[in-house]
């Protein structure tokens, strides 16, 4: 029996050493096995933009090496950046550690949150299989580019296309002289302050306008744009600058709008600028028109005077000289010729006795300049209305021989009234002058003929003809 129970405890503890020594095999297989990554993964690269909701992230192919490690852990270090930037370990994490079956490849995210600095960051991740020691790790590389997306910020007054343009019309060195604002071809720029990225470049420019009233539609080339961009336009000491120039010769006379929108490297939405501009025609054209009114007022001003006494005369002459020539009658025809050469001559009112008498059939009577008393001599105040009526007067809107002072007033109504007119219509309401057509004309002959009228009413009312000695 001492012999039977020795044997079986034998066999007890062989049994018992065998079962102990199972764990050990196992962990001894584990430790064996390791993590591997797939080359393209080292080093982990992650790239993201700073601010965006959906944070920095990347994935990294994982397998195992011999047998199937059910667990590991991942062991982070600090991201760095040269600029000395730190992101602490604690903000990186992976989203998962899935079992690595033999022979089988897992996915693996690795994320990471608290960046708020744009720039090159590197740290390292080491993946150690539960159970093995830290000497069996498997370390990856991390690189991570934090991107920050620029903002640009428009400058003032540099923040829009603005202006009041004219054609140059003749000459734009004298159109820019009688129009205030800018004739002929004029440059501008358009500036942006860029904030978070000092690395800013436009990539695109497209121009979305259009005139208010002709509608014709603006493009790249009115406001001297490419219509792409040989290479981006970048920032200069922090500040991009667009470049733009404006002819209006090109361009219909309108009150543009619309927006330029630039397109930014690493922005979602395009940066706009407003347009705001108007383009006018050449101001010749809108004076021509205020002379034209003059002229009206000055053919109204002679067909109510002498103009229209000479049109009577001429009609009553021809009505006589009709019936004169029905009747066949010479002596008549002949003093019709003399009434003729009367009007012709500007005497009027020879003229006039001479036609009232061929029409009550009474003998006219011959001219008598030497029974008709001798002209006075003139006095200082007819001296001076003579020199005004010489030159002046030819200018002067009111009577001719009124005094000096008539023609004074006149003449200072009268280009005043001018000079009212062509600021108000043509500079101040007229920045879009002539996209109305011939509306706008029409507004400056009627201004000028209304001055003509005016400033003569005043100055007939204020003047006093000049008495005889």
């Amino acid at each position: 029996m001492t012999r039977r129970r020795a044997r079986v405890l034998a066999f007890a503890a062989t049994l018992a050493a065998m079962v102990g020594l199972t764990p050990s095999v196992a962990a001894l297989a584990a430790a064996q096995s390791k993590i591997a990554v797939d080359p393209g993964d080292t080093p982990l690269q992650i790239t993201g933009y700073v601010g965006d909701s959906a944070g920095f992230s990347g994935a990294i192919r994982l397998h195992a090496t011999g047998a199937a490690i059910p667990s590991y852990q991942a062991l982070f270090s600090d991201l760095r950046s040269p600029g000395g930037h730190v992101v602490a370990r604690s903000h990186l994490r992976l989203a998962s550690t899935p079992a690595l079956p033999a022979g089988a490849f897992v996915d693996v995210t690795v994320a990471v949150d608290g960046i708020d600095t744009p720039g090159a960051y590197s740290g390292r991740l080491e993946l150690v299989p539960a159970g093995a020691p830290r000497s069996a790790e498997t370390v990856v590389p991390i690189a991570l580019d934090a991107i920050g997306r620029p903002t640009l910020t428009a400058l003032a007054p540099d923040d829009r296309v603005h202006g009041a343009l004219a054609r140059c019309g003749i000459a734009c060195g004298v159109t820019s002289a009688i129009v205030p604002g800018s004739a002929g071809g004029q440059s501008q720029t358009i500036a942006f302050a860029v904030g978070a990225s000092p690395d800013a470049s436009v990539t695109a420019l497209q121009v979305l306008g259009s005139g208010d009233r002709n509608g014709h539609q603006l493009t790249n080339a009115d406001l001297g744009l490419p219509a792409t961009l040989a290479r981006p336009i970048t920032s200069v000491g922090g500040v991009v600058r667009l470049h733009l120039s404006i002819n209006p010769g090109s361009l219909p006379a309108d009150h543009y709008t619309g927006t330029i929108r630039v397109t930014v490297a690493n922005v979602d939405a395009p940066v706009t600028v407003p347009i705001d501009f108007s383009v006018r025609d050449s101001p010749y054209l809108a004076l021509l028109a205020l002379l034209l009114g003059i002229a009206l007022g000055r053919l109204s001003q002679y067909l109510s005077g002498p103009g229209g006494q000479r049109r009577d005369l001429y009609e009553q002459a021809g009505r006589l000289r009709r019936r004169a020539r029905r009747a066949g009658d010479a002596a008549m025809l002949a003093q019709l010729a003399d009434a003729q050469a009367a009007i012709d001559d500007d005497d009027l009112d020879h003229a006039r006795r001479l036609l009232d008498a061929v029409d009550t059939g009474a003998a006219a009577a011959p001219r008598a300049p030497d029974a008709r008393a001798p002209p006075a001599q003139p006095g200082p105040v007819q001296r001076a209305t003579a020199a005004v009526g010489r030159g002046a007067a030819i200018l002067s809107p009111v009577k001719t021989e009124l005094s000096l002072g008539a023609h004074l007033i006149g003449l200072a109504t009268w280009i005043g009234l001018l000079i009212v007119g062509y600021q108000t219509l043509y500079v101040q309401q007229g920045t879009s002058f002539g996209a109305n057509g011939i509306f706008d004309y029409v507004a400056l002959v009627l201004w000028g003929l209304s001055a003509d009228v005016a400033s003569r009413g005043l100055g007939n009312l204020t003047g006093r003809a000049a008495a005889t000695a």
